[in-house]
């Protein structure tokens, strides 16, 4: 699967060349906005190191602290390949940011944006250190203040008559998503508290595991088990809570997403909750987090059966190379995959039919995903085998990638229309 990833990892360039030949088109702009091709190939990375960890278990991660240690992993082709998607993912990162910045800010003019961004991948740090120092060239010392202004900054952006002095940026401006996010943990701290010592106890098992090299303790025992099970567990947990309040309808949090723009969009936001609503008269976006927990259903209910299947297999592997977990997981998780998409929507200005579209585009995305995945598994084969069903399994969960994108797209221009709104919106 190592070649096919690297393939994969290759249509980044694509990425490249709009940023490089075609920095002011629409398409440009929105692909920069949403930074598809970092995510994308992130993607490919998490797909290849999982199969290392799979293969080889952690214990070669310690070999990355010598020189003779870090040679000899990259001697191994498969692990070559995935240092090499490693450079590509940051490379990109990085170009973005360069990208982003200098369209906003304007160092340098655009002819002289796109050289730096061809050093940035032709050799990635050489490129990233241009752009600093045009940025010094340009600011002087302001360029290492959190708060330095530009030579096209002369003053406070316009604003309408209908603007309300914002006042001092805080970390609330980031909008209803996090502060609904941070309450739910709040409101949830005991059981967050719970996930979080999972996750430190799954970490201090990671830690003699690094130190010794190998997760093995004679004679039967195996820290990889608890390792993983209290970091799975702690972050499972983790990541349901923000999900529980607009599941179960706890006033404070669903106030919060269904009202969110009530200070912002006035007459117009409460036509949106008011123009469509389901037989209980519930507004379209409360019922719309319960269809995503429904939309959900059939996975997780391949996750259940997976269970069983796990119990009357009498361990999770099959055939040569199956492995009843990732089948496991991937059900399991539905139920933060899909209301992800459920719940940017619903911070979205986006219409309801096309948040609702997208919702059955990913919930049917990720069903089938878990159904290709039990047909290689079934039959012996690993998850990371790219082949038939295992093409099947990655195409499904790239759709559902892109039903998440665009929401997160939608989400993002919410914010920027609430930014521009401000007088504080980015250009790029």
């Amino acid at each position: 699967m190592y070649p096919i990833l690297f393939q994969l990892a290759g249509l980044g360039i694509i990425g490249w060349a709009l940023l490089i030949f075609l920095p002011t088109w629409r398409p440009t702009r929105a692909l920069a906005g949403s930074a598809f091709f970092p995510i994308y190939i992130a993607i490919l990375y998490a797909f290849g190191v999982g199969a290392l960890f799979m293969e080889y278990g952690f214990g070669f991660v310690a070999d990355f602290g010598t020189a003779e240690g870090v040679t000899r992993l990259l001697a191994r082709p498969e692990i070559a390949i995935v240092a090499w998607i490693h450079i590509l993912a940051f490379d990109q990162a990085i170009g973005l940011a360069i990208y982003r910045e200098n369209m906003r800010r304007h160092y340098v003019p655009i002819p002289v944006q796109s050289v730096i961004l061809f050093l940035t991948l032709m050799f990635g740090p050489l490129g990233y250190l241009a752009f600093v120092l045009a940025r010094v060239g340009r600011l002087g010392t302001q360029a290492f203040g959190g708060s330095a202004r530009t030579y096209d900054d002369a003053g406070p952006a316009p604003r309408t008559n209908s603007d309300a002095d914002p006042g001092p940026r805080t970390s609330a401006d980031a909008g209803p998503a996090l502060r609904t996010i941070f309450a739910a943990y709040r409101e949830n701290w005991s059981v967050t508290l719970v996930a979080l010592a999972g996750v430190a106890l799954g970490i201090l098992s990671l830690l003699p595991i690094a130190v010794r090299g190998s997760a093995i303790v004679p004679p039967e025992g195996d820290l990889m088990k608890p390792a993983t099970f209290d970091l799975a567990v702690g972050i499972f947990i983790l990541s349901l809570i923000p999900w529980l309040p607009a599941a179960f309808g706890e006033p404070g949090i669903r106030n919060a997403l269904l009202h969110r723009g009530a200070r912002h969009h006035g007459a117009l936001d409460r036509a949106r909750r008011t123009r469509v609503r389901d037989a209980g008269g519930r507004p379209p976006r409360a019922a719309g987090h319960r269809r995503a927990l429904g939309r959900a259903g059939a996975s997780i209910l391949i996750g259940f059966l997976a269970g069983f299947y796990l119990s009357a297999n009498q361990g999770r592997f099959v055939g040569e190379t199956g492995n009843l977990l990732p089948l496991h997981a991937a059900g399991f998780h539905a139920v933060q995959a899909i209301p992800l998409v459920a719940l940017l929507f619903a911070w979205s200005a986006a219409p309801v039919e096309t948040g609702k579209r997208w919702l059955h585009v990913a919930g049917a995305a990720w069903a089938l995903a878990c159904v290709a995945i039990w047909w290689r598994t079934a039959n012996g084969r690993a998850v990371t085998d790219l082949t038939g069903a295992g093409t099947l399994s990655v195409v499904f969960l790239g759709v559902w990638t892109i039903a998440a994108l665009r929401a997160l797209v939608a989400w993002r221009v919410h914010g920027s229309m609430m930014q521009a709104r401000r007088g504080t919106c980015p250009t790029y």
